[in-house]
């Protein structure tokens, strides 16, 4: 029985040598600037979505809690307060995890 291992290419072929890896990915950024600023502004859109869900499906189910458990809700008089502060918890916890590297 034989394995090969083939090492994967990306595809570059020019005639001045790389420095190491940040070398290439930064030619490709300077050959590349539109397609750069497209993924970029893609990226953030799809991290805006990412901590908007975050934030609108936690307070949701904090607000469901609040108010639909008998020990919650006869303890408050009004659901506004903690739904304020599920959100506000939510929305920090949502930008402490997609911290951009």
């Amino acid at each position: 029985c034989f394995f090969f291992f083939f090492q994967a290419e990306d595809g570059i072929r020019d005639f001045c040598l790389s420095r190491g890896l940040g070398d290439v990915y930064k030619r490709q950024v300077w050959n590349n600037p539109l397609r750069f600023s497209i993924v970029s502004g893609l990226g953030e859109v799809f991290n805006f979505i990412g901590k908007c869900s975050i934030t609108f499906i936690s307070t949701l189910i904090g607000f469901a809690v609040v108010t639909n458990f008998e020990y919650y809700r006869s303890k408050l008089t009004s659901p506004i307060f903690p739904t304020i502060a599920f959100f506000l918890l939510s929305y920090i916890v949502s930008n402490l995890s997609l911290i951009h590297i």
